[in-house]
């Protein structure tokens, strides 16, 4: 009998709380959740995008959507999903289909923990 071994993917979400601080600070808190609501819906708009262009081997188009997500994952702070969608993009202009699936899954892993954690932290006073 073989025995069966989970392996446990840690997903450091790194993020800059900094930045959803100064969205908060210049837009006040309607606005401000306003604007980080629609940059999540962006991204997750752009992963939506990447995911359906992947099963068409559409790489350049990949390599845009993904520059776009890093950009927008910067301007709210979330470090790791911009540096995920870096690398997405780096791996489709080099049509490196295997490390294009492993970022890919890096980057689909790494937003799901980053969305969960912004709104963890809107809900800490500040």
């Amino acid at each position: 009998m073989s025995a069966v071994t989970v392996l446990q993917c840690a997903v450091d979400a790194r993020c800059d709380p900094s930045c959803l601080s100064r969205i908060y600070e210049t837009l006040g808190d309607e606005k401000g959740e306003q604007a980080i609501c629609r940059t999540l819906g962006k991204l997750a708009v752009h992963l939506s995008a990447i995911q359906s262009l992947r099963d068409v081997g559409a790489g350049k188009e990949i390599a845009t959507q993904a520059g776009s997500m890093s950009a927008l994952a910067r301007e709210i702070g979330l470090l790791e999903v911009s540096e995920a969608a870096d690398h997405v993009r780096t791996c489709a202009e080099q049509n490196e289909d295997i490390a294009l699936e492993a970022t890919l899954a890096r980057l689909e892993r790494g937003f799901d923990v980053a969305v969960g954690l912004v709104w963890d932290l809107r809900a800490t006073p500040v």
